[in-house]
């Protein structure tokens, strides 16, 4: 469950190509309590010239994360990206899952997803199903 959602996008063309999106959910609940948040941000830019490609995720936050019983954020609502966390006998989740796209020149993008859980068969380990909460996605080419 989530309480509230929110996304913006805005972006501009010309000489200095420039994208944003920003997406918010408030009081997270995944899993029976298994995921728990206060809120989660995702917020991502990328931005081209032609010479140079560039995209970030700054801004993003999780507060009051907890997965499994366990605190996963300090006082500044980041976790780093990327970060895995075993699920027993659910999977697994991605937490502040970061993934790039782009030539760094031309063309640059990311989409971050703050909480990505992989549900998995308990006696096959095959994928059954996923949860992706508060992602957001920027691109720009020039």
């Amino acid at each position: 469950t989530a309480q509230t959602l929110a996304g913006t996008t805005s972006g501009a063309i010309g000489d200095a190509a420039a994208a944003q999106s920003v997406a918010t959910v408030f009081n997270v609940n995944l899993l029976n309590g298994l995921i728990t948040a206060s809120s989660l941000t995702a917020a991502v830019s990328s931005t081209s010239d032609g010479v140079q490609a560039t995209s970030n995720a700054l801004g993003s936050t999780l507060a009051d994360l907890v997965v499994n019983g366990v605190r996963f954020t300090s006082g500044d609502g980041t976790v780093a990206p990327n970060t895995s966390v075993t699920l027993p006998g659910v999977g697994y989740a991605v937490l502040n899952e970061q993934l790039p796209s782009g030539d760094g020149v031309h063309t640059s993008g990311l989409t971050v997803n703050l909480i990505h859980v992989v549900l998995l068969n308990a006696l096959t380990g095959t994928r059954t199903g996923e949860i992706v909460v508060g992602s957001a996605t920027s691109s720009a080419t020039r």
